[in-house]
């Protein structure tokens, strides 16, 4: 395999990968300005202390997706790229930081009787009124709808693609390799006798062999048709 063979799958292999790193970024799917505020479906990053009464309770920090509790099943590309994501703790929760810009506090209180609080027995503060002090750092992106990369197709499509890819280019240089000495292209005048270039050919019309010079003296005659008469290559 020679260096432009390997040059080829190098530049390919790169594409491949540089493809499959594809991220979200701060601005592909949501250009960020200091006048950007939080929408439904925003990823955003922000740390918040949550307070019972005079009683901090929980503290949190990462990142979350604003949607609705109710249906917390993030598409699992934002947890690929976000291995912090949460949904918001309540209704109340999402609805409060929604209108929120970057870099900016809020303090909010959702009381249990709102039922937009925990509102299941099963959870630690149920029953409770909640105060929230909300710091917002960034807003990332907006996955109403995610960007897509290859990342979002089985891994093994690419794979099998460049596996052919390079089959075929292998396939390509061996039969031109092939070709230099047995001419199955009919691309080159080669020798009937040496495989050499050839330089003349047999001077039979229904024969016209192709030989290099030496060969045909050294022969005395066309191995063919027995002819010996040859006549240059024009």
């Amino acid at each position: 395999m020679n260096r432009k063979i390997i040059f080829l799958s190098l530049i390919f292999v790169g594409i491949y990968l540089q493809n499959c790193s594809i991220v979200f970024t701060d601005v592909r799917a949501l250009e960020v300005t200091p006048d950007t505020t939080v929408g439904l479906n925003d990823v955003v990053k922000l740390n918040y202390t949550l307070w019972i009464g005079v009683n901090p309770v929980d503290e949190q920090n990462g990142t979350v997706w604003v949607h609705d509790p109710d249906d917390p099943n993030a598409p699992s590309e934002l947890y690929e790229q976000f291995p912090d994501l949460f949904v918001p703790p309540n209704i109340g929760f999402m609805e409060n930081i929604i209108g929120m810009k970057a870099k900016t506090n809020r303090t909010f209180d959702i009381l249990f009787s709102s039922k937009k609080a925990f509102n299941n027995i099963t959870d630690p503060w149920y029953h409770q009124d909640l105060t929230y002090q909300v710091y917002l750092e960034k807003i990332l992106l907006d996955a109403t709808e995610l960007p897509f990369t290859l990342l979002d197709i089985p891994f093994f499509v690419p794979l099998f693609l460049l596996f052919i890819f390079l089959i075929v280019i292998i396939i390509y240089y061996r039969i031109k390799r092939f070709n230099k000495s047995h001419n199955i292209l009919g691309s080159k005048t080669i020798c009937h006798s040496c495989g050499n270039s050839a330089t003349v050919k047999c001077g039979n019309a229904s024969c016209h062999t192709l030989y290099c010079k030496n060969c045909f003296i050294k022969n005395v005659h066309c191995e063919i048709c027995n002819s010996n008469k040859m006549i240059p290559l024009t």
